[in-house]
């Protein structure tokens, strides 16, 4: 199977309307087109039980910095996390897109990828 694809919500002033709150529930995992302005929003609705969220990395250095492998987030119980934005030197496979892996496929882990619009 392949990855999942992601949305990319852009926000806007008046604000976006979020119809495709996905479930993590894919052992493939998913992917979004990342042009460094990309955020993940994450939710674990477990009340019982922490998740684990993986984005990995292509390029361990870029721009003077240095980068793991991957970096790991754990969803504490019923917990929210935020991600981002990812410098697509370091994180973007060779099609644009990042990789976003998940612990297990428990639909309990919800994910949003956003793109914030720049005030010009």
């Amino acid at each position: 199977m392949a990855r999942t694809d992601l949305t990319v919500y852009t926000t806007v002033v008046s604000g976006r309307q979020l119809t495709a709150i996905e479930a993590a529930g894919t052992a493939d995992g998913k992917q979004f087109v990342n042009s460094g302005d990309q955020y993940l929003y994450l939710r674990n609705s477990n009340g019982a039980a922490t998740r684990d969220v993986t984005v990995s990395t292509t390029n361990k250095t870029a721009g003077g910095a240095s980068y793991t492998t991957s970096e790991v987030v754990t969803l504490p119980n019923s917990g929210i996390a935020v991600m981002g934005p990812f410098t697509p030197a370091v994180w973007n496979k060779s099609s644009n897109v990042v990789y976003v892996d998940f612990e297990s496929t428990e639909s309990d882990v919800k994910i949003v990828c956003l793109s914030f619009a720049r005030a010009r």
